[in-house]
This record gives C-alpha cells, structure tokens and sequence, in this order.
C-alpha cells in the first residue's frame, strides 16, 4: 500500500483555502493507517470485514437518494 498516494493527492488536487481542512483530514488518515498497520503487524492474514466495512446499511427515507 503506497501512503504518499494520499499525501499527494490531498495536496496537488483539493483547493488552496481548504488547506486547514486537508491537513486535519490527511493527519487522520495517516493516524488509522498507522494504527491498523500496527494491529495487524504480527498478522500473516487479514480478512477484509476486520479492517472496513463492505456495503455498510444505511437508513434511507423514502424518495431519497443514497450516496
């Protein structure tokens, strides 16, 4: 997994006065990358559901676009 992919992207393609804003988000990012990697390091296997979730349910109202 290459990390400075997002380093760069956030940095190259977001607009300027969204910077504060970028970095807070790049820092926690960056802080449950390095956790995960850390809970899994001793770990020769990882099953997917343990680190994201896959078609997460969502509440939706009627006549409602879903994201």
């Amino acid at each position: 997994m290459n990390v400075n992919h997002i380093t760069y992207y956030s940095r190259c393609h977001l607009p300027h006065k969204n910077k504060p804003i970028n970095d807070n988000l790049e820092q926690q990012a960056q802080a449950w990358l390095n956790e995960l990697l850390d809970r899994y390091a001793n770990s020769t296997t990882v099953l997917i559901h343990e680190i994201a979730e896959i078609n997460p349910k969502r509440n939706l109202s009627k006549g409602t676009s879903a994201k």
